[in-house]
């Protein structure tokens, strides 16, 4: 019984809700005395511990026949559910907890990614900014859309405009490049395009002291790479770009840019 008590207190019980917890299992169903009794948890200590159990849906309240007030445990496999759903979700998490982790010193500190979590894991630090800063993005929407469901992309465009976290994109020309120009407003997005004949074999996203590369090459994967003076850099390379591009919206149909969308 000891070690099943330590078991659940290094699951979030704390030693006396343990106690209750395992008489409640032994007991079934039981009045506040009874639990007492069996727990050896005092009656003024037992009342608020009740509460608190009730709110973490590992026990619940019911009355019987006479009012008496009766609690019962939830079953134990809904409970080891709920810590492997937990599990679950912080291995999903991990790319992003790593990526945020602090690096000591000034030196560049690069981390690679592969699969699926190559471009969502750049999606998710770049919604971890501060609201109200901006990033820069030179991308194809092409290959994007090759290599990333487009619900995907389209979810993480509402959280980051949710989230007042701005863009500026330089696109290579294509339809799914103009449909972003048509809904940039509602995004928070200013973008200009290039022609097609400058082509982006790869995606990069510069945020915050990072500057994230993805590759939609067979082996997808992405580089990202934490450095304010890396991130400086190409931030500086970016303004050249864009105001560069500016040069070619004089060949490209005018409707593809309204004057309110350009800034």
């Amino acid at each position: 019984m000891r070690t099943i008590k330590t078991i659940l207190v290094k699951l979030g019980f704390d030693e006396k809700e343990a106690d209750i917890y395992l008489a409640l299992l032994s007991l079934g169903d039981a009045t506040v005395a009874q639990i007492a009794k069996r727990s050896g948890v005092e009656r003024t200590t037992l009342y608020p511990l009740l509460e608190k159990l009730q709110k973490k849906q590992i026990i619940t309240r019911t009355r019987s026949a006479g009012a008496i007030i009766r609690f019962s445990p939830e079953d134990p496999e809904k409970i080891y559910g709920r810590v492997r759903e937990y599990e679950e979700r912080l291995k999903n998490s991990l790319p992003v907890l790593k990526a945020m982790q602090r690096r000591a010193g000034s030196t560049p500190y690069v981390t690679f990614y592969e699969g699926p979590d190559a471009y969502r894991t750049v999606l998710e630090e770049i919604l971890l900014l501060p609201a109200r800063t901006e990033i820069l993005s030179f991308m194809s929407l092409k290959n994007i859309w090759s290599a990333i469901p487009e619900d995907v992309v389209q979810n993480f465009y509402k959280k980051r405009a949710l989230k007042q976290i701005s863009a500026r994109v330089i696109a290579v020309n294509s339809s799914e490049a103009r449909q972003l120009v048509k809904n940039a407003a509602v995004f928070l997005r200013s973008i200009r395009l290039i022609p097609s004949y400058l082509q982006f074999p790869s995606h990069m996203e510069i945020y915050g002291n990072r500057v994230g590369i993805i590759s939609y090459e067979k082996q997808f994967m992405s580089v990202v790479i934490e450095s304010e003076h890396i991130a400086a850099m190409q931030r500086a390379a970016f303004e050249l770009m864009w105001d560069g591009a500016k040069k070619y919206e004089k060949d490209l149909p005018s409707f593809i840019y309204p004057n309110e969308i350009i800034l």
